[in-house]
């Protein structure tokens, strides 16, 4: 005797209609793109430019900059240079400190094997996000 063939188009119909109510629900975006604070928006700037992390950097760049990809682009990549560079005047990274966000600006403290550089993180809030608008080396470091 043969299978009845009903549970068999039934299992069809429910697996058709599961993957029908899902398709078209996008994913949540990742937390790094939505942080809360000027302080948890600088943490996730300088981890995503330490890992070398071009998307993520992108996610917290100002969109009203004329373009947010190429500002996070360039900063990853340049930093990726000091860290993986062979030839890279400040050896390897040890350390990287944050300070606490004070107004709109963040700081952060890289220290190398042959060099202690500080970055200072411009950062604006935009409909209660708050985003990078400008990175860079200062010196202004703290002792």
């Amino acid at each position: 005797m043969f299978p009845s063939p009903g549970p068999r188009w039934l299992n069809v119909a429910l697996l058709l209609l599961v993957s029908c109510g899902t398709a078209g629900q996008a994913a949540p975006p990742p937390a790094v793109s939505q942080p809360g604070s000027s302080d948890t928006t600088h943490r996730a700037w300088v981890d995503a430019v330490r890992a070398g992390d071009h998307a993520a950097a992108a996610a917290l760049i100002d969109p009203v900059l004329p373009d947010p990809a190429l500002v996070a682009h360039d900063a990853v990549t340049r930093m990726q240079d000091y860290l993986t560079n062979v030839a890279s005047p400040t050896g390897v990274l040890q350390a990287v400190t944050l300070l606490p966000v004070a107004g709109d600006v963040g700081l952060s403290v890289w220290q190398f094997a042959k060099k202690r550089w500080c970055y200072r993180t411009t950062l604006v809030q935009r409909d209660a996000r708050w985003y990078v608008q400008r990175w860079g080396q200062t010196s202004q470091c703290p002792a």
